[in-house]
């Protein structure tokens, strides 16, 4: 959980899990943690981000009361 001391969100930068542990239902007892931790710090938004083909986790967070909002577009090239 990263904190930015002068705004009034906390950021969850990433949710990962071992490729093994995938699949078990781990995703949202673990990011459920991560909200209760903000709540005690008395945030009251979070953010995070998703890759966009990532449907278990986007799935999470819209369960969690996610919004999708638009985001960063990247382009990844060789350099040669």
């Amino acid at each position: 959980m990263v904190r930015f001391q002068h705004l009034p969100f906390v950021y969850n930068e990433l949710t990962a899990l071992h490729p093994s542990a995938r699949g078990r239902g781990l995703a949202l007892p673990l990011k459920l943690q991560v909200v209760q931790r903000a709540r005690a710090e008395h945030y009251a938004t979070m953010r995070t981000n998703n890759h966009s083909l990532n449907a278990p986790m986007l799935a999470v967070n819209r369960r969690l009361g996610f919004r999708q909002f638009a985001g960063r577009y990247e382009m990844h090239g060789e350099l040669r």
